[in-house]
């Protein structure tokens, strides 16, 4: 995301003045890196034009990480402060070179409440990323309230946070959000007064129905079926990196696997530099830089790299350039379950093979 395309914070951060005033850390260990480095600008829905709000809502989709969500249900690695939502307090930290730099968790392990996070995107420089503060209710219901480009100092961060776990207590999702509903496996925009409307909706020209479930990305012709290794379509969204940029993804948190499969179209570079410059941006929030044996054998055209990350589990990427398109499969899954991954992966790569772009 480039700062041009940013839109400027609105004046609701003022309104934020009011709410409760954090309270010291009582964490044994305070967080030692700063926030506020550089340049932080913030994005919020309805700023501008419906189109806007749609390039916003696909960087809150991506946002949206399988993996990350289980990983931020832990505890924060060191403390920030405490907040209050309710009769329940919050613990605010983490490091900026963590996995997920920001989390607040409820104290004391309580369980049945809300947790936030800042979720890190796949792409960009890690310098200069953007992030999605991200909502996950008890029932798996995630919302995406806000992007950022670098990450805010503390108060504000944190005021955004309270804010942010506060507007969604009870399911009163008012106002301008990304909502991922597990029940439909799909995402909703909701944007001011605007009527409330799925990705799906918003993408009826990008994917049409296909047999048994599946849909076809048009442009590129490649079908994302409705099962991968037993594994359902969680959703489907719009990219916002071009024309018809979308994704696919399957694997649900807690599972053992789950691939995220990108349409973009095709860069400049070649398709090493491209996966080179994809696995440094990859490793910044699945750090590890032992290789690991790549799960299916070689295909002409296709360029693959895989890394065991410092949590044990094989992460990885693989490219292929179809016509105008660039197709990525992003790749987690824990070591005893590389047969799922190699059927995921495979049968991808098949369906790119055999696909008619534009059809």
């Amino acid at each position: 995301m480039s700062r041009s395309s940013l839109i400027g914070a609105l004046a609701l951060v003022v309104a934020l003045s009011g709410l409760l005033a954090a309270r010291p850390a009582t964490a044994a260990e305070a967080c030692k890196t700063p926030g506020g480095v550089g340049r932080t600008a913030i994005v919020d829905f309805g700023t501008a034009t419906p189109a806007d709000d749609d390039r916003m809502a696909a960087l809150m989709v991506q946002g949206m990480d399988p993996a990350l969500a289980t990983a931020a249900m832990a505890p924060p690695t060191c403390s920030r402060g405490e907040f209050q939502v309710g009769s329940t307090t919050y613990v605010f930290g983490g490091e900026n070179q963590d996995r997920i730099p920001r989390t607040a968790t409820p104290a004391g392990g309580q369980t049945g409440a809300s947790m936030a996070y800042l979720s890190p995107m796949p792409t960009g420089n890690p310098e200069n990323r953007p992030y999605v503060l991200i909502v996950r209710k008890a029932s798996g219901l995630e919302v995406a309230l806000r992007v950022y480009l670098n990450i805010l100092k503390d108060e504000d961060l944190q005021r955004d946070f309270q804010r942010a776990l506060t507007i969604t207590e009870g399911n009163q999702l008012n106002g301008a959000l990304a909502v991922f509903e597990p029940s439909s496996r799909q995402v909703v925009l909701r944007v001011g007064s605007r009527a409330p409307r799925t990705l799906r909706e918003a993408d009826g020209q990008v994917f049409a129905a296909a047999e048994n479930g599946a849909v076809r990305h048009k442009a590129s012709g490649v079908v994302c079926p409705a099962q991968l290794a037993g594994r359902t379509i969680e959703g489907m969204g719009l990219n916002g990196s071009g024309p018809n940029s979308a994704s696919c993804v399957w694997g649900k948190p807690n599972t053992s696997a789950w691939i995220s499969f990108f349409f973009d179209p095709a860069p400049a570079a070649s398709l090493e530099d491209y996966v080179r410059q994809s696995v440094a941006a990859a490793q910044s929030f699945s750090p590890g830089s032992r290789a690991a044996t790549a799960p299916v054998p070689a295909r002409p055209n296709v360029q693959q790299a895989y890394w065991t990350d410092n949590a044990g589990n094989v992460q990885g990427i693989v490219a292929v350039k179809s016509g105008t398109w660039l197709l990525t499969l992003r790749v987690s899954y824990q070591p005893a379950d590389e047969a799922s991954a190699r059927a995921m992966i495979t049968t991808l790569l098949d369906n790119i093979a055999g696909a008619t772009p534009g059809s």
